[in-house]
């Protein structure tokens, strides 16, 4: 199966999940990773302002908050290039012209200790298919902290579709 076939796939399995699921899905995630060292020794976390059918990470950047964390999510500079901007709860955002929730300004941080990646497709070993534009399989070329997946069993396959440029997750947790 080709990339776009796969994502189309998958997608629509994360989309069809009922309510009760996904907040078991959720909920184990949150969980999971909230008890990792991992999560317990980062100070600066990177993740994404998810967006349906991503599984909600609103509960987690709350923690996160809660425990003193830094929180950092993405932001599109330019075609194909991201930065992680610092997050609170006062700062501005507009709707990226994927959709997705970012910062309106730019206040880049490249400290950061675990990032949350998200994708759509995965594999046991690490492997991972995102949502298309490349741009984690970028950010993560120079990437030095520590990297990590939440993921349902609805987005676990045999094989995904790799090309040499794809960067594998380091931890993968399940629900």
């Amino acid at each position: 199966m080709n990339k776009k076939d796969m994502r189309k796939l998958v997608l629509q399995r994360m989309s069809t999940v009922s309510k009760e699921r996904r907040e078991y899905i959720e909920q184990t995630l949150m969980t999971k990773l909230l008890e990792t060292s991992l999560w317990k020794e980062a100070k600066t976390i990177g993740i994404t302002l998810s967006t349906f059918p991503e599984w909600e990470t609103r509960r987690i950047i709350e923690e996160a908050w809660r425990q003193h964390k830094t929180v950092v999510v993405p932001k599109v500079i330019k075609k194909g290039v991201m930065v992680f901007n610092h997050y609170t709860i006062d700062t501005p955002l507009e709707i990226s012209a994927f959709g997705i929730d970012e910062p309106v300004m730019v206040d880049e941080v490249t400290q950061i200790d675990l990032l949350v990646v998200p994708g759509v497709a995965f594999q046991k070993n690490g492997a991972r298919l995102g949502f298309g534009g490349g741009f984690y399989d970028r950010y993560l070329q120079d990437f030095e902290g520590k990297t990590v997946s939440l993921v349902a069993m609805e987005q676990m396959v045999d094989i995904v579709p790799l090309e040499k440029h794809d960067i594998f997750i380091a931890t993968i947790l399940n629900a």
